[in-house]
């Protein structure tokens, strides 16, 4: 059995039933904890994600762009009493080789041919190594019109930002 931490939002409640069904299915018990995002999210050492309390937690990790930044598992961002407890790496996940690639992709511009084999590298070893195991992603979708104008669809802002430079049809300034 092993203890299994969320918050209690209707999404997570979800998918806390289908792994608890899944996993029930080849043996494995989960003792369900359902917390406020204040408890769940709390400061370590004493908080459960933080403070690495906790044998499965679901947890929510904000994309900032197209691809999910490396740091998130480097070694140096590992909750810990040296940080002040601050750092998205909860798993405990260390390993020399994935910071080496995540600290070279970070110092290059995209268009630097030493980017994509290191970011690459950090997706290689995060797959082979499986610290955590990401369960969905959450889409942003919108639709237009085809004599829609000023729309442009980016999956780092809200497509309503600029709401107020929209035009249809004739209204449209090219």
């Amino acid at each position: 059995v092993l203890k299994y931490q969320t918050t209690s939002t209707a999404q997570r409640r979800q998918v806390t039933a289908i792994i608890e069904t899944s996993l029930a299915e080849c043996g494995i018990g989960l003792d369900v904890e359902f917390l406020t995002p204040n408890e769940l999210y709390s400061p370590g050492p004493a908080g459960p994600l933080f403070g690495r309390q906790f044998d499965l937690a679901q947890y929510a990790l904000g994309v900032e762009s197209i691809e999910p930044p490396c740091s998130w598992f480097t070694s140096a961002s590992i909750p810990s009493e040296s940080n002040s407890w601050v750092g998205s790496n909860i798993t405990g996940y260390g390993n020399e080789e994935y910071d080496s690639a995540c600290q070279t992709a970070r110092s290059s511009l995209r268009e630097d041919p030493s980017y994509l084999p290191s970011y690459r590298e950090t997706q290689i070893l995060l797959a082979e190594n499986l610290p955590a195991i990401p369960l969905y992603s959450r889409l942003r979708i919108a639709a237009a019109r085809p004599d829609l104008c000023g729309f442009a669809l980016d999956p780092t802002a809200n497509p309503l930002a600029d709401i107020e430079s929209f035009g249809i049809g004739e209204t449209c300034q090219n």
